[in-house]
């Protein structure tokens, strides 16, 4: 059960603005959709079954974040730091990584349709089973990132380093 709740999140933002630091508070199945935490200090996070759908966590700190099964359609991640971090199931799809760091994060099963993943890094990333349709991996680092079962189909893969 959610420590908080969103409307307690919304005055801590309102409060916080850009200093807002939330590390390890649980806020599974939240609607969280449409807020902005960005620059946010959000490890270690339990955001599991969460909606996120619109969010902005561009440039937050989100290592060791859960996102199981969260719902992060349409969010912004740009440049955030997510190592570490499960996103076993969750949607992303149409999301912005650009530049984000998931080293080491566990996408198995997850949903990366046309999620724009330019200039990321997934070092040693599990992207088991991960449905990339469309997704653009353009400069992207998979060095040593478990594929297997990913699907890559009309997916952007160029100058990925592997």
């Amino acid at each position: 059960m959610a420590e908080l709740t969103r409307q307690d999140v919304i005055k801590l933002i309102a409060t916080a603005g850009n200093q807002l630091t939330l590390r390890g508070v649980d806020l599974t199945n939240l609607n969280l959709s449409h807020l902005s935490f960005y620059e946010a200090d959000l490890d270690y996070v339990n955001f599991s079954g969460s909606d996120l759908t619109n969010v902005n966590m561009e440039k937050a700190k989100l290592k060791y974040a859960d996102f199981t099964n969260a719902n992060l359609y349409d969010a912004i991640l740009s440049n955030a730091d997510i190592r570490n971090a499960v996103l076993s199931g969750a949607d992303l799809s149409n999301a912005d990584l650009i530049g984000a760091n998931l080293s080491g994060a566990d996408l198995t099963d997850s949903k990366l349709i046309n999620t724009h993943f330019s200039w990321a890094k997934f070092i040693n990333a599990d992207l088991t089973n991960a449905d990339l349709t469309g997704a653009n991996l353009s400069n992207s680092d998979l060095t040593n990132a478990d594929l297997t079962g990913a699907d890559f189909t009309d997916a952007v893969t160029t100058d990925i380093k592997r």
